[in-house]
């Protein structure tokens, strides 16, 4: 289009235009009057203070033994006049990026001091990637040793269980996780 059809139909387009605005009818309110969509409140924040972050695994018998362990580790520290520490566990959910999802709720919107990854490979290396670019340590307990391979310094990992241990293996690398977590933060200070 060149430059003299543009002014020609900006022009026709100027001529066209109603001179009077609309008038309002009985099926249309006037515009003031209309109904605004309202966004929903946000949701309460849980109790305040430091909390370390616990990303679930597939499989809920691993997650509730991580839990116990990583529970059981900050409760000693509270015990022995460490730092007091809150565990907080994402919901858990089965979809493709969902660890990452979680990961960013709880580390970047919620303020993680730590992230603890489940042992699914895929899930902890998502974890670690967020980690490292939101700078929030992250303890892998995964076995998998590409996940701490990287060179990141946010991300360390503990000694894993194996994919197939008992319920109080899990919950002794969840106990090491938590241990990991207080000394890397105390470390950072």
């Amino acid at each position: 289009m060149t430059r003299s059809a543009a002014i020609a139909a900006i022009a026709l387009l100027a001529a066209c235009a109603p001179t009077e605005p609309p008038a309002v009818t009985d099926s249309q309110p006037p515009r003031s009057a209309r109904t605004v969509r309202t966004v929903a409140p946000p949701a309460p924040r849980r109790e305040s203070g430091p909390f370390v972050g616990l990303i679930p695994s597939d499989n809920v018998d691993v997650t509730a033994a991580l839990t116990e362990g990583v529970t059981a580790a900050l409760a000693d520290a509270r015990a022995t006049g460490g730092p007091v520490l809150a565990l907080r566990v994402a919901a858990r959910d089965t979809h493709w990026g969902s660890a990452a999802r979680s990961a960013i709720r709880l580390g970047a919107s919620e303020g993680a001091v730590a992230l603890i990854t489940p042992p699914e490979r895929r899930r902890a290396h998502e974890i670690s990637q967020l980690g490292t670019r939101l700078g929030i340590l992250v303890v892998s307990t995964s076995g998998a040793p590409s996940v701490t391979s990287t060179g990141s310094r946010w991300t360390i990992g503990v000694e894993a269980a194996a994919p197939d241990a008992s319920p109080s293996a899990w919950r002794a690398t969840g106990y090491e996780a938590g241990r990991r977590v207080l000394a890397e933060l105390r470390g950072r200070r």
